[in-house]
C-alpha cells in the first residue's frame, strides 16, 4: 500500500512539473513573438535634412523629433539632418545613403528650403526684396527639384515623403505667410506629379498651429516635436 501512494505521488509530482514546464514554454513563445513583432529592424525612418528633423538644441534632452522616434519607432531611425542646411547642403547628406537603405522597407522624411527662403527673404534688408515677389521663390523650388530629384534616383524603391513649411505663430512672420503659401502650393503640384514619385507630404502647416509649437519663433518646441513625430510615425506605416 505504501508503495502504491509513493507512485501516485510520483506521478502528481510529474504532472506538476510537466504542467510548469508546458507553461513556460508558452509565456516564452508569446514573448518571442511579441519581441519580434515590435523590433522589425528592416523597417527604417531616415530623416533629412535641417532643424526641423534635428531641433536637439532648441529642445530638452530626450525631447526633440530625433529622440521621440528613437524611442516610439519599432524600427531603426537614421537621422541625417543638420541645422541650417540649406538646399545645396542636402547633397552631403543625399551621399551618405548607404545602397542598403534602397529597399520598400524604407521611408525617407525631407524637410529643406526653409532656410534658403529665410536667407533670401528674411534675413536680408526691406529694401532688399519684396515679399510679394516670388521670382527668387521660383529659383530656390527649381533646386528643390534637383535636390529630391536626386533623392529619388539614389534610392528608388524607398518611399519619400517631403514636408512642407509651418506657419510662424509670431507677429514677425505675419508678412511671409503667403510666401510659406506659395511654397507650399508648390510642392503639392510637385507631389501631384506621378512622375515624380513622391509618395506624399508631411503637411506641416495644418499639424503646426499653436504658438506653442515653436521655440525661438520658429523652431519646433517640445510640444512641436511630438506633433512631427506622430505624423512621421502615421506616415512611415502607410
Amino acid at each position: 500500500m505504501k508503495d502504491v501512494n509513493l507512485n501516485s505521488h510520483k506521478i502528481l509530482y510529474g504532472f506538476i512539473l510537466l504542467c510548469l514546464i508546458s507553461s513556460t514554454l508558452l509565456i516564452y513563445n508569446k514573448l518571442y513573438i511579441r519581441e519580434g513583432l515590435t523590433n522589425n529592424k528592416s523597417n527604417k525612418i531616415v530623416l533629412m535634412g535641417d532643424s526641423i528633423l534635428k531641433n536637439n538644441v532648441y529642445v530638452g534632452k530626450g525631447k526633440s523629433v530625433e529622440d521621440i522616434l528613437m524611442e516610439q519607432y519599432d524600427g531603426e531611425v537614421l537621422n541625417l539632418a543638420k541645422d541650417n542646411t540649406t538646399i545645396s547642403d542636402i547633397y552631403q547628406q543625399i551621399n551618405s545613403l548607404s545602397n542598403e537603405l534602397n529597399t520598400n522597407d524604407t521611408t525617407i522624411f525631407v524637410s529643406v528650403g526653409g532656410n534658403d527662403i529665410l536667407n533670401k527673404y528674411v534675413y536680408v534688408t526691406k529694401d532688399q526684396v519684396d515679399v510679394d515677389n516670388f521670382t527668387v521663390l521660383y529659383q530656390i523650388y527649381s533646386g528643390y527639384k534637383n535636390a529630391i530629384r536626386k533623392i529619388r534616383e539614389k534610392m528608388p524603391k524607398a518611399k519619400i515623403m517631403i514636408m512642407n513649411l509651418y506657419y510662424p505663430q509670431s507677429v514677425k512672420y505675419l508678412r511671409y505667410r503667403e510666401l510659406i503659401k506659395k511654397w507650399n502650393d508648390l510642392l503639392d503640384e510637385y507631389t501631384a506629379e506621378p512622375m515624380n514619385k513622391i509618395n506624399d507630404v508631411l503637411d506641416l502647416s495644418i499639424n503646426m498651429t499653436d504658438i506653442n509649437d515653436f521655440a525661438l519663433c520658429i523652431e519646433p518646441s517640445e510640444t512641436g516635436s511630438v506633433k512631427i513625430a506622430r505624423e512621421i510615425l502615421i506616415l512611415s506605416k502607410e
